[in-house]
């Protein structure tokens, strides 16, 4: 739909929340995404080189995936620079377009705290994806993809 909306070809897939298939066959997955069209896909998997698409899976640290713009809002980000540094493959960190264009409410308008999760210190990305872009450098998930 995008792709006939947009006129583009859509290069990559970032899986919904990270998620790999519940059947756990990940080779079979990345063989369906590249049937689909993809060249590479994001998520927290790796087949180490037998994947017929590149693969940029989000950096995480410690358990955390601190490529994502959610955990990079909650944490100094002197832990992001240690893990971004400390990362043996490319650190590939991700963000949401309402991270950057003032779309998501302000706190005032929070009647939840799952809603409370997802706007606190959201006016900290843009500053914080600066920083890191400045310190170490910006290329697109394909070019980065192994």
């Amino acid at each position: 739909m995008l792709e006939d909306l947009l006129q583009v070809h859509i290069r990559g897939f970032r899986s919904p929340r990270f998620d790999l298939p519940p059947h756990g066959n990940l080779a079979r997955y990345r063989e369906q995404l590249a049937e689909a069209g993809y060249d590479y896909v994001s998520d927290t998997g790796r087949l180490d080189g037998g994947s017929p698409i590149r693969e940029a899976p989000v950096m995480s640290w410690r358990g955390l995936r601190l490529g994502g713009g959610s955990y990079q809002r909650l944490v100094p980000f002197a832990a992001v620079a240690s893990a971004i540094k400390a990362s043996e493959a490319t650190a590939v960190c991700y963000y949401h377009s309402y991270d950057f264009d003032g779309t998501t409410p302000g706190l005032s308008a929070v009647r939840s705290a799952l809603l409370a999760r997802e706007v606190v210190g959201r006016g900290r990305i843009a500053p914080i994806f600066m920083r890191i872009a400045r310190r170490f450098g910006s290329e697109t998930c394909f070019d980065a993809a192994i």
